[in-house]
């Protein structure tokens, strides 16, 4: 075989592994949106970073490996790369490393959360005493209404003064 061939098969295999890695960095992506949740706005964020940032890759390898040159090939090789990534072992990946991620998370944070809502507890029973000890203080009943009298009282006996 001529060196020219084998030269052409190298880039082929260079641009089908460029897609796998540049799909598989999409993985990496969802299974972070699995993990953590997001809003529109950050979604969208992350995408629009995620394609400029495999536009650059994929243009740094057909710069590097073919001399900037663009050739059709290059392009199907990238997308063959990408679908067969996609077809095969995609959602398995992401499915079962967002699972085991979530759960160690879970793990990690149980401890965290259980603590927290223990404080919170234990802050919102003070806050309540602490917030009768003021109002008794200030010489509040605690009641809706400081004298029992209804406003419409407290204006008839206005009148009559």
């Amino acid at each position: 075989m001529s060196q020219n061939i084998i030269n052409e098969v190298y880039f082929f295999g260079c641009c089908v592994l460029t897609g796998v890695a540049v799909i598989s960095m999409y993985d990496v992506l969802r299974i972070f949106r699995r993990i953590v949740k997001h809003g529109v706005f950050a979604v969208g964020l992350e995408d629009f970073l995620y394609w400029v940032g495999s536009g650059f890759f994929v243009f740094h390898i057909i710069y590097i490996r073919n001399d900037g040159v663009i050739r059709g090939f290059a392009i199907l090789a990238i997308v063959l790369g990408m679908l067969l990534y996609n077809v095969t072992v995609s959602r398995l990946i992401v499915k079962y490393i967002s699972l085991v991620l979530k759960t160690i998370l879970d793990i990690i944070l149980f401890p965290i959360k259980w603590i927290l809502k223990k404080c919170s507890n234990i802050l919102k029973k003070y806050y309540k005493a602490v917030k009768i000890r003021l109002s008794k203080q200030k010489g509040e009943s605690g009641c809706k209404y400081d004298s029992g009298k209804s406003k419409t009282k407290k204006k008839a006996e206005q009148k009559t003064k």
